[in-house]
């Protein structure tokens, strides 16, 4: 393999988004009892999405992106960071009631501004649009599909949970704001 301009941008792209969630999972560890689970079935389907990803790029000849290589790079790069980018402002538009854990904090209000006015869980939605970002920049759309369902699955868990919470929590405030906003993906869910 030839280590292009765009193979090192794109491969020191998705493991800055690697790392980067590997860092906030250890900023604290999920209460399994409340989390239901969700937080570690979220960290095993981002590791095996990534897998797949890997072994249709590798191995898989149905599905391929008839694409240059680099081009595929230079397109999935700056998908990467553009997920990247949510997923911080997300977390940013929280400030300090940011947490891997489900649970809310006193003083904690229900953020409508930010990327909050367009989804609920913008958090997640930046990780799904950095998987695609990967998933581009592999070249395998069958590879994509895949990955992009099992990271979706732990994810609609994860946020079924958290809506009980903030549901249970904030109550009609929050059940007004779920009304005016999709859960993940704008227009759609």
């Amino acid at each position: 393999m030839e280590f292009t301009f765009w193979f090192i941008v794109f491969t020191l792209s998705w493991l800055i988004w690697v790392a980067s969630d590997i860092s906030l999972a250890r900023r604290g560890a999920a209460d399994e009892k409340a989390d239901r689970g969700t937080f570690n079935r979220i960290m095993v389907a981002i590791g095996l999405a990534i897998a797949v990803l890997m072994v249709f790029d590798q191995v898989v000849d149905f599905g391929n992106i008839p694409l240059d290589s680099d081009l595929l790079f230079a397109i999935g790069a700056p998908i990467i960071w553009s997920g990247f980018m949510i997923r911080q402002w997300a977390i940013r538009s929280l400030g300090g009631f940011f947490t891997v854990e489900v649970k809310t904090q006193p003083g904690q209000k229900v953020i409508r501004s930010g990327p909050y006015s367009i989804v609920r869980h913008p958090a997640y939605l930046g990780t799904m649009v950095s998987l695609l970002g990967l998933g581009i920049g592999l070249g395998n759309l069958a590879g994509l599909a895949l990955a992009s369902a099992i990271v979706f699955m732990a994810m609609a868990k994860r946020i079924d949970v958290e809506e009980n919470v903030l549901l249970g929590e904030f109550g009609k405030e929050y059940a007004d704001y779920a009304k005016r906003t999709k859960k993940l993906l704008p227009f759609i869910y």
